[in-house]
């Protein structure tokens, strides 16, 4: 897959039926969890990674580039899978340093993790 836009952009919410269609991550910086990444459901149904930094975020690159494995299923679910893709990040996983946030309510400036009704905890890399 080729590498996602890091540049910030107006994009068009995209909303299916109650499933996620924004979803942040965020990670452990010195005391505060800061956003680093953000994966979004395009018009095509198809999700597109956003990187805060250039050197974003090597997790949340490392999903979008792979996909993600799920118990029952042959093949990793992709950012092709579109809402499919999002539920997976979503899924809670053992992670310290990391924060994964549903955030489609709230659009692209969500106010970050602990405020929404869907977050999963996880461990990304230390800075």
């Amino acid at each position: 897959m080729t590498a996602p836009a890091v540049v910030r952009k107006k994009v068009v919410e995209v909303v299916h039926d109650g499933q996620p269609s924004v979803v942040a991550v965020y990670e452990f910086v010195a005391t505060e969890f800061e956003r680093v990444a953000e994966f979004r459901l395009t018009a095509a149904g198809t999700v597109e990674l956003i990187l805060d930094e250039p050197d974003g975020c090597p997790l949340a690159q490392e999903w979008f580039d792979r996909g993600l494995r799920l118990p029952g299923r042959p093949d990793p679910v992709i950012p092709a899978d579109g809402p499919a893709f999002l539920e997976a990040v979503l899924r809670p996983r053992r992670m310290s340093y990391c924060r994964v946030v549903d955030e489609s309510a709230k659009g692209a400036e969500g106010p970050g993790p602990g405020t929404s009704a869907r977050q999963s905890s996880g461990g990304g890399r230390r800075r």
